[in-house]
């Protein structure tokens, strides 16, 4: 008996729960894949003087952009009504695709526009002037984010320390927004677009609604009220500096 308990895992198993639910896995993709080419055909009939790969490429970008906004607002979902924290999987579902999609979308960029040229990707360091400075700054955090999306890593990592880790997706949230704004596509022309600013503009009210009211509670003496007041101080300043004197 001892050694058939030994030879038990100790903790989560990698991938079992994608295991486990397999077949909600594998509905979630199928609904992801079929936005995804609800998206490339809205543009592809928006866009027509466009390339191929331009649209593939902007069909994923905003896709994944999409998703990793609906993983956040998802969040700011489960704490208005508690009793829909058990889809907390969904939540890191959406930020796995998000991620894939952003993934994509970075490949395609780096060789079908600048041919894997670092002096044609780099011609500015000035993230302002340059955009892709802000998707490469959030890129390696989100690739922290989905490398420890499982129940595995927060055993491995610990509760605390995996919570911490995951904060820093408020920082890769402020890159994207940034990397998309500043980019200068009029995105509002198709219904993509819209629904991707929709879930920006509404995740950033959310998370700052949800900011004041337990900063309230804490009285503004807890450290992730100083931090707060960093990343909005960020957003106003990024936004006065890059369309304040247009």
């Amino acid at each position: 008996m001892a050694d058939q308990d030994s030879s038990q895992p100790s903790g989560p198993v990698l991938f079992a729960g994608a295991r486990r639910d397999w077949f909600k896995l594998s509905i979630f993709t199928l609904a992801t894949i079929g936005y995804w080419l609800l998206v490339y055909l809205t543009l592809s009939l928006a866009e027509t003087k466009l390339p191929l790969y331009q649209i593939v490429s902007r069909s994923l970008a905003i896709t994944g952009f999409t998703y990793i906004g609906w993983s956040l607002f998802s969040s700011l979902v489960f704490k208005w009504f508690p009793k829909t924290a058990p889809l907390w999987i969904l939540r890191r579902a959406l930020g796995v695709a998000g991620f894939l999609f952003g993934s994509s979308h970075a490949g395609i960029v780096v060789v079908y526009y600048y041919q894997g040229r670092l002096d044609t990707i780099f011609y500015s360091f000035n993230s302002l002037l340059n955009p892709l400075i802000f998707g490469l700054l959030a890129y390696p955090i989100l690739l922290v984010m989905f490398l420890t999306a499982s129940d595995w890593a927060v055993a491995k990592l610990g509760g605390g320390r995996w919570k911490r880790i995951h904060q820093l997706v408020y920082w890769a949230y402020f890159f994207l927004v940034f990397h998309g704004l500043l980019l200068g596509s009029d995105l509002t022309r198709h219904w993509p677009g819209i629904m991707l600013w929709v879930t920006t503009a509404a995740t950033l009210l959310g998370q700052l609604y949800w900011f004041l009211v337990i900063s309230i509670k804490r009285k503004f003496k807890n450290l992730g009220f100083l931090i707060g007041v960093v990343i909005i101080g960020l957003y106003l300043a990024t936004a006065w500096l890059a369309f304040g004197h247009r």
